[in-house]
């Protein structure tokens, strides 16, 4: 899933990629993929399976929703701590 948070700042959009994994874990790449270490993260979000994985239409947020946990987890992007 694309996200492209709103920037007043400047004309130019990045556009980072939200996933998740089958099991436990969900991140952020920043797009192009260059293959720099520092334009990615991720963390373990759901004890087990992560079922879904969808946004908002402004790009600041997503969500994940877990299997066996029962849970839907809110996310909110601070997306200035990727280079």
């Amino acid at each position: 899933m694309v996200l492209n948070p709103a920037d007043e700042k400047n004309d130019y959009q990045d556009k980072y990629l939200a996933y998740a994994t089958k099991l436990k874990v969900v991140g952020i790449i920043k797009l192009p993929l260059d293959g720099n270490p520092n334009n990615t993260m991720g963390l373990i979000a759901h004890p087990t399976k992560i079922t879904s994985i969808s946004s908002v239409s402004d790009g600041k947020l997503f969500f994940t929703s877990g299997a066996d946990d029962l849970c839907v987890n809110m996310w909110e992007v601070d997306f200035s701590v990727l280079a």
